[in-house]
């Protein structure tokens, strides 16, 4: 009986031992510190409508428009939306200009980029854009618009319609200006 007294008395203090570092823990604490970037825009390159002849009935000139990319780096969530105008065409030679509501822009295709918010949440429209209204072209709703967004407009996107009773020959010219701005449209 001694011996086996002895056995267990070096068992337990083995066991003890070894339970006592086993259970040994030390902690780290992390912290992370992150600043929001800028909400921006790149706008299509200029573009130039078909040329046509003046027939005396009304018709229709188009132009093709580069991609459009919409970047939030915010990391506010708020959202954002672009609004689209032009200006009345204007002739280059005596400043006549064609009437408002004579430019249309479609709606346009919508991709996010790598790690971006889904780009079903944002809403696309097109319309008459040589107007003081203009289009809300694109509409981010808030915690949605978060990453890289690249726009695709499709073949002969933007139109002018020419009335013979307003169209005068000559060269012409207009400005598209894109606005964007932080959080979603009403």
């Amino acid at each position: 009986m001694k011996k086996l007294v002895t056995v267990l008395s070096v068992f337990t203090l083995s066991f003890g031992v070894f339970a006592s570092t086993s259970f040994a823990a030390s902690e780290t604490s992390g912290t992370a510190q992150f600043s929001g970037g800028s909400l921006n825009i790149e706008v299509p390159a200029s573009t130039t409508f078909t040329s046509l002849q003046l027939s005396g009935t009304v018709q229709t000139t188009t132009a093709n428009l580069d991609n459009l990319t919409v970047v939030d780096s915010t990391g506010s969530g708020n959202g954002w939306n672009v609004k689209v105008t032009a200006s009345p065409l204007q002739r280059t030679t005596d400043q006549y200009t064609l009437p408002e509501n004579s430019m249309r822009l479609l709606a346009p295709t919508v991709t996010a980029g790598e790690g971006s918010s889904s780009e079903s949440a944002i809403v696309t429209n097109g319309g008459v854009i040589d107007n003081s209204l203009g289009v809300l072209l694109l509409n981010a709703p808030e915690a949605e618009g978060k990453g890289t967004f690249n726009t695709s407009f499709a073949e002969n996107a933007l139109s002018l319609t020419l009335s013979p009773d307003t169209a005068l020959a000559g060269e012409y010219s207009t400005t598209l200006t894109w606005n964007v701005v932080s959080g979603p449209a009403n």
